[in-house]
Formats: structure tokens, sequence, C-alpha cells
């Protein structure tokens, strides 16, 4: 390859696929070169970008087809595939894969295309937003808050994974170790206020959403609340909210003239060392 070509080639697998255009807080990139910097409202999204937002955080990504893309505290959420042409669709999708944390995404052009052209997928399920505005919260094993006291055998691990397996509004029962040989047995003692079991929960503000895993799959309006507790066990509506909160500032939501939310943030980027 010659180093024209290699140049236009750098410079093409770095190219901008959005904006931060709004942010209250501290939003951090890891890029796939290994370079961490501080985000600011104006700072350019690549393809590959991991996003990490901090305690009390909101941040809004705006994509080049207008999809939008907000944030909340403690998320992590990676860019995996954005590719946008306006005047040749064929080649069109978006991929993001959230791993902790909540998100609220609209879909932009992207989503009037075809099936699939805009997914986010979890470690639980995927979901193909087309057309729609949702918001979509995962609940790692380890994030579950649970108050209870451990009457396990005194040789259990440490560090062990726990695997916690129960729906919304179920008892729970065994939890078990990654040793099939020890069963840890919990006792809850009092819910915690506003904790949710482990898994993945979506909230359908307009449109329509797809969610599927190899448990099944299922299709969610607006208005409905939908839940999988894990990568095999099928999605499911559930009769209310589960306790899903996503409250940004309100100036993310007020037509600012000429003015963006949370201008108080760093303009340019800061690398971390």
């Amino acid at each position: 390859m010659s180093l024209a070509l290699l140049f236009l080639a750098t410079v093409a697998s770095a190219a901008s696929v959005g904006t931060v255009t709004e942010l209250d807080g501290n939003l951090l990139v890891s890029r796939p070169n290994g370079s961490v910097k501080v985000l600011g409202v104006g700072s350019a999204i690549e393809e590959g970008d991991i996003l990490t937002s901090r305690k009390q955080t909101y941040v809004t990504l705006t994509l080049a087809d207008d999809s939008t893309v907000t944030l909340g505290p403690d998320t992590n959420l990676k860019i995996e595939r954005y590719a946008f042409y306006k005047h040749t669709p064929d080649h069109d999708g978006a991929v993001l894969a959230l791993a902790n944390g909540r998100v609220r995404i609209t879909a932009g052009l992207l989503g009037t295309r075809a099936e699939d052209t805009f997914k986010l997928v979890t470690p639980t399920a995927s979901l193909d937003v087309k057309g729609a505005s949702v918001v979509v919260e995962y609940v790692a094993p380890d994030q579950a808050p649970l108050t209870g006291r451990n009457t396990a055998p005194r040789d259990l691990r440490e560090g062990a994974m726990i695997a916690v397996g129960y729906t919304p509004g179920a008892e729970p029962g065994l939890v078990r170790t990654s040793s099939s040989s020890n069963v840890l047995r919990l006792a809850l003692t009092a819910p915690i206020p506003g904790a949710k079991a482990p898994g993945l929960y979506v909230q359908v503000l307009d449109g329509l959403v797809f969610m599927s895993n190899p448990g099944g799959s299922q299709t969610f309006s607006a208005g409905q609340f939908g839940y999988t507790a894990s990568f095999v066990q099928p999605p499911v509506v559930l009769p209310a909210n589960p306790g899903m909160q996503f409250t940004p500032p309100p100036a993310f939501s007020q037509a600012a003239s000429g003015t963006q939310a949370g201008a108080k943030a760093a303009q340019v980027d800061c690398e971390v060392r």
C-alpha cells in the first residue's frame, strides 16, 4: 500500500460518526489506539470508541444520521459499528454495545431504512431500534443490590462468580456459584428501595422495538416495558414500570437558541495520561 493510500485509510478509520452535543458531568472515551480522553461539548465521536459516563453524568451524542443517544450515569457504551451513506443506503448500519448502565436512543434516518439497521447489543439480548425511541437499562449480576445473610459453606472460593436468576416480583431461590459443588443460600431480609433484579430492561417511548436472544424474541410497542433476565431466557412484557428512571437535566429537552446544554463543560478533548 502506498503512503498516500495508507494515509487515506488512516483518516477514514478515524472519521467522526457523531458529536457530543449535550453534557452535564464527566465523560471519558477509550479509543482503539489505547488513548483515553475527557470529552466536552463539540467533541467528535468515532467508530470503536468506548464511552464511559461518571456518576451523576448525562451526555447526548448526535450521530451523522440525526439519531440521538443519551447516556445516563455510570454507563459504558461502545460504538461497535457505524456507517451512514445518505445516497447509498445499502451499506448503512449502526451497532452500539451497552455493557452496563442506561441509555435513551431515538433513531434518526437509519431507523427509517431496512430491518436491523440500528441495533443495540447487551450481554443478555439484542434490540432492533428501527424507527423507535427507547430507554434501555442493563443491570449486571454483580451490580444488583441485595440484602440478607450468607449461610453458604465457609469454603466458597473468594471471588467466585455468582449468577442470580429471578424475575421481578418473584421469590428468589437458590443462588449458585460458578462451582457446581457449592451452593449459596441467600435469605433476603428486606428489599432495597429501587433495587432491580439483574437483566435487561426496556421502556418504549415511541415506535416498536424488537428484542431477541437465544431464549426467544418479543416485540414491544409504545408505552410497554420489557425484561429478560439472562441470555437464555425469553424477553417478556412487564405489567408496569419496574422502577426504571431516566431524568436528564431539564435543559437537555429544551431548544436552546445558539447555546448547548452543559456548555460549562470543556470544549476541547483532554488526554488522560
